[in-house]
């Protein structure tokens, strides 16, 4: 009798076991979702989720950042990695002429971007850039960029960003029509004193420097050799290193 009932206790906890694991193994991601949405929402303003679904450990979402064209977001979550206290996520977003992937590795205290790789072409660019009066070709390549976070600000970052060179039109309302030739650009991205860097460079001469600060400010600084690429006219007697124009704006 006491062999019988230990049996049925066993059975039954193995089909609790066995219910369970398929709760989270299939467990529906929009509603998880909707109970952080409101937080996310409020640290990421300009970010919109537009739809949620599969499940957490392979699912999909609609995202859209400020007027940019929609981007379809899809994960694959390893539940292995769970048991350690970490999430070990494969991401992948991609949409019109943009697509990125990278493997995103997330404690309660730590986030880690490893290998993200992808391109940003004219035409999403331009669907933004075009009401402001600048148009560009080709696309932009983006190169092993791995970052660290504390999940407040950024620790570390490197990584490196290409665009082969082409045309960039700008038009305005005083100047008209102008279009520039540009050779091939290079972009190194790095660490400095909590800031954010952005080495913009030409056959390794600097061009354009771009900080962004913890606090959201970003520093866009560009070299004479800039102008000089683009054939505009710079300040006579300055060197080509020379710092010709800086501005800063609150971007986040």
């Amino acid at each position: 009798m006491l062999r019988k009932m230990l049996r049925t206790f066993l059975f039954i906890l193995a089909g609790l076991f066995s219910f369970s694991c398929f709760l989270i193994i299939f467990a529906p991601a929009a509603p998880l979702w909707n109970l952080i949405e409101d937080d996310i929402s409020r640290r990421l303003p300009d970010l919109r989720v537009l739809a949620v679904a599969g499940t957490v450990w392979e699912g999909r979402a609609e995202l859209q950042y400020r007027q940019f064209p929609s981007s379809s977001l899809s994960w694959q979550l390893d539940p292995i990695e769970i048991i350690n206290k970490v999430a070990v996520v494969q991401l992948k977003l991609k949409g019109m002429a943009h697509e990125f992937v990278a493997e995103v590795k997330l404690t309660p205290t730590q986030m880690n971007v490893n290998n993200l790789q992808g391109f940003v072409g004219s035409r999403y660019l331009n669907s933004v850039s075009r009401a402001e009066g600048l148009e560009f070709s080709g696309q932009i390549a983006i190169e092993n960029i791995n970052l660290a976070s504390d999940l407040a600000w950024i620790q570390s970052l490197r990584g490196q960003l290409y665009w082969q060179g082409g045309k960039i039109v700008s038009r305005s309302r005083d100047i008209g029509v102008r279009v520039f030739d540009l050779p091939e650009l290079r972009g190194d991205l790095s660490m400095k004193d909590a800031s954010m860097l952005l080495n913009i460079h030409h056959n390794r001469q600097s061009v354009t420097d771009i900080q962004l600060k913890p606090d959201g400010w970003v520093v866009v600084t560009i070299k004479a050799r800039l102008f000089d690429l683009a054939s505009l006219a710079w300040p006579s007697g300055t060197s080509l290193d020379d710092t010709v124009l800086q501005y800063e704006e609150k971007i986040i």
